[in-house]
């Protein structure tokens, strides 16, 4: 979907049009499907999984006035936040109505795998496009420090910024990602050690 397109879907959502409702099903249902059964695994019977997706787009639909425009090219990170929540309080209810625990749930009932290559290709796409936001030193320090691993000095004698300066400018990143993302439907606190 092109991001003229996706722009109105957004639009038409927050003015409450069904056909607009209706469209984001159709885009994304293999998608918020595809988390909520990553998450929820065979913990649940899939009447129940159904009614988690379901969920999904009635909070969607609920909620549209939290969407903002500006902030969204796509609503996959937004689906994909309500989807990961719904979800998880599915589960969490789910265990204590059958009174086990977390690690008992986790050991009986676990997907292989919780996050696959798409939702971190969606999450990987989100912080590009966060990371462009930061302010051009900020952006530096930031790349330095966390994907090439370089030392807070050696990133002062590459660039010319003194070290107190660079830390300053790790924290207000880390805490300016942080928004940013929450903004976008990310839940940055499923990827604290990223951040």
């Amino acid at each position: 979907m092109t991001p003229d397109k996706e722009l109105q879907l957004i639009l038409d959502l927050k003015s409450h049009k069904k056909h607009a409702l209706q469209l984001c099903i159709s885009l994304y249902y293999k998608y918020v499907s595809y988390i909520v059964e990553n998450i929820i695994g065979k913990s649940l019977s899939k009447e129940d999984k159904e009614e988690a997706v379901a969920d999904v787009f009635i909070s969607l639909w609920r909620h549209t006035d939290h969407i903002n425009p500006e902030q969204y090219q796509t609503l996959k990170p937004y689906l994909g936040s309500i989807a990961r929540n719904i979800s998880k309080n599915a589960l969490r209810e789910f265990r204590t109505e059958n009174h086990l625990s977390f690690d008992e749930s986790i050991i009986i009932h676990a997907p292989e795998q919780l996050l696959d290559s798409v939702i971190l290709q969606e999450l990987a796409d989100t912080l590009k496009n966060v990371l462009s936001l930061l302010s051009e030193e900020e952006r530096i320090c930031f790349i330095k420090y966390y994907y090439y691993r370089k030392t807070i000095r050696s990133i002062s004698e590459e660039t010319g910024i003194g070290e107190s300066s660079i830390k300053s400018k790790l924290y207000r990143g880390r805490k300016k990602l942080r928004d940013l993302l929450k903004e976008r439907g990310i839940d940055y606190e499923n990827y604290e050690d990223i951040l």
